[in-house]
């Protein structure tokens, strides 16, 4: 069994509030297949109470243990991207010294009508990432801490060709400007965020304008 190291979740309300996130789901998709903690332990090979801990809030997720859970789960993505979102959130809270010019934190995002081709669980997922960057916003924006997010559409990677040609061309047919995006593109709207004094609480849709036709 694999023992993840034993990281309390810490008690700031957006670190709980993105933890919370992430058990809510996990036990949605865990009862939603069937399955208990201890049949979910098992397959994942880490032991029950960590996933007992993780469900409870208890105990904070691992980077590998979100992985594995949307693997065993076929959740494809949506744990991982929750756990981004809770790390990016307790990273911040453990370096927040007061700034006497305010600095800009992207974390992934999503368009919110993005799920043309997607699951359920990868909607979901997108949704919570969101939504806890819009409370990060708000708490954090009267503490010089500019949070914004980065919602990529179909971005031109490994993992957008693996799922193959008809989603490819799926993606370049919905797509006004009629092609995948690229890694430097989606970073230029990082940057363009990173530099900025007044944007806050935004959603910057890197998609080449696909919402306008799905």
């Amino acid at each position: 069994m694999a023992v993840a190291e034993a990281a309390r979740v810490p008690q700031d309300a957006l670190v709980r509030q993105a933890a919370e996130a992430f058990a809510a789901k996990l036990i949605r998709l865990r009862t939603g297949r069937g399955l208990s903690q201890s049949a979910l332990a098992r397959r994942m090979g880490y032991d029950k109470s960590y996933v007992t801990h993780v469900e409870r809030c208890t105990q904070a997720p691992t980077r590998s243990f979100a992985q594995q859970a949307d693997r065993v789960l076929g959740s494809g993505q949506a744990l991982s991207r929750l756990w981004q979102a809770y790390h990016t959130v307790r990273a911040n809270d453990r370096r927040r010294p007061p700034q006497t010019r305010p600095s800009a934190l992207a974390t992934p995002g999503a368009p919110d009508g993005s799920g043309g081709q997607d699951d359920e669980a990868a909607r979901e997922a997108k949704a919570g990432v969101n939504a806890v960057t819009t409370a990060m916003a708000a708490e954090l924006g009267g503490k010089s801490v500019l949070v914004n997010a980065v919602a990529p559409g179909n971005i031109d990677t490994e993992m957008t060709r693996a799922a193959g040609t008809a989603v490819v061309d799926w993606a370049v047919q919905t797509t006004p400007v009629g092609r995948l995006g690229s890694a430097d593109e989606v970073a230029e709207a990082i940057v363009h965020l990173v530099l900025s004094d007044f944007v806050c609480g935004h959603t910057f849709v890197v998609d080449g304008g696909q919402l306008l036709r799905i």
